[in-house]
């Protein structure tokens, strides 16, 4: 009984000695992509994602080592939250960068053009025989039934 159990966790134990292995492969992989990546042609944007990126794993790695060797971890949980608080920051930020509206400089001079825009002088037949035309104002009074009593047309 006791040797079937003892085969049974050494199993377990290359097994998870296994996938370390390859998630260190793909750690050690992930590592090369990233050195690839020339940081200095960033915008600043993706320079701060990143930066808080490789940070928060750096410390989650900490934690996890400090909880292997048993040794109290309360400053790493506390610079945790505390990268997890930037991380919010950075995002409403983002957020607020992004969805806030912008003016339009050239929709807003086609539309100042547009409203200060006077029709040019023409000399067609029917702009002559507007202008030849004196303004006039009309005035009626009325009675209490509705007959008109006085109407009086001016020229201004």
């Amino acid at each position: 009984m006791t040797l079937n159990l003892i085969d049974e966790l050494l199993s377990k134990f290359i097994n998870s000695q296994h996938d370390l292995e390859s998630l260190v492969d793909e750690i050690s992989e992930i590592i090369k992509q990233v050195q690839a990546v020339d940081f200095t042609k960033l915008p600043n944007d993706k320079k701060i994602e990143a930066d808080l990126l490789v940070l928060y794993a750096i410390n989650s790695l900490y934690f996890i080592n400090l909880r292997i060797k048993h040794v109290d971890s309360d400053f790493v949980k506390v610079e945790l939250k505390r990268i997890q608080e930037t991380m919010k920051k950075f995002k409403q930020t983002k957020d607020k960068l992004t969805i806030m509206p912008r003016l339009d400089k050239d929709a807003s001079k086609r539309f100042v053009r547009n409203a200060l825009w006077t029709p040019p002088e023409s000399d067609t037949p029917c702009d002559k025989k507007t202008k030849d035309i004196p303004p006039v104002s009309k005035k009626t009074k009325f009675d209490a039934d509705g007959n008109v009593i006085e109407e009086t047309i001016t020229i201004l």
